[in-house]
């Protein structure tokens, strides 16, 4: 008799990154672990006023800072003192809040790297 945990599928929350959708509301959002706690991030990127904006309504929630990895990225939990200190400079998201969001896809937030041939010259 198979175990019923044994047939679902799981999928392990990382230190990088990985889409998902909430289960509340079912947008499309990222999960990642910061700090070995899973969090949940909204996809839209905020501005510096936007942050602050976000941290007087919502005095529960976090935003985060976002890092390039290798082909995906990190996210770094943002104190008071390193919204004051580096209040521009850095890709910020915020937790998730409950809202059905119109993104189609997740964004690609750091473009490929460039990868280039260096052509041959000509034999003549």
């Amino acid at each position: 008799m198979a175990n019923k945990f044994q047939t679902q599928k799981t999928t392990r929350v990382g230190d990088l990154a990985m889409a998902g959708k909430c289960p509340n509301c079912r947008s499309k959002v990222w999960r990642i672990l910061v700090n070995g706690l899973e969090v949940i991030l909204d996809p839209e990127l905020l501005s510096p006023i936007d942050e602050l904006k976000f941290r007087v309504a919502n005095p529960q929630k976090s935003t985060y800072s976002i890092h390039r990895f290798g082909e995906s990225w990190f996210a770094k939990y943002r104190s008071q003192k390193e919204i004051i200190d580096k209040p521009v400079g850095e890709l910020i998201l915020a937790s998730h809040l409950h809202k059905v969001l119109a993104t189609a896809d997740l964004p690609t937030y750091f473009p490929p790297r460039f990868t280039y041939e260096i052509p041959e010259r000509p034999a003549f």
